[in-house]
């Protein structure tokens, strides 16, 4: 799952968003996440939401993780820049 700590906030946000609509749904393909992250990814998200689905994690409960991702990182960004 180490490989979704390499997409921004809003990438986490547009996958979510797709899997919550159903736009993107298993069997996952590079075809199929292009238009939702960045092209040097595609294979290694494709192979990381493949290999979640095989272990019986649906798509919604996915979606719900990548926004909490993308949550936590927006605060974490709100508070280092009350820092500054």
């Amino acid at each position: 799952m180490k490989i979704f700590l390499n997409l921004s906030r809003p990438a986490l946000v547009n996958l979510a968003t797709a899997l919550e609509t159903g736009r993107l749904s298993p069997p996952f393909s590079i075809s199929n996440v292009a238009n939702y992250i960045p092209a040097a990814l595609n294979q290694d998200i494709v192979d990381e939401l493949n290999r979640l689905n095989v272990i019986g994690v649906h798509s919604e409960h996915i979606a719900y993780t990548l926004r909490l991702l993308a949550e936590e990182r927006s605060v974490s960004q709100a508070k280092f820049i009350l820092k500054i």
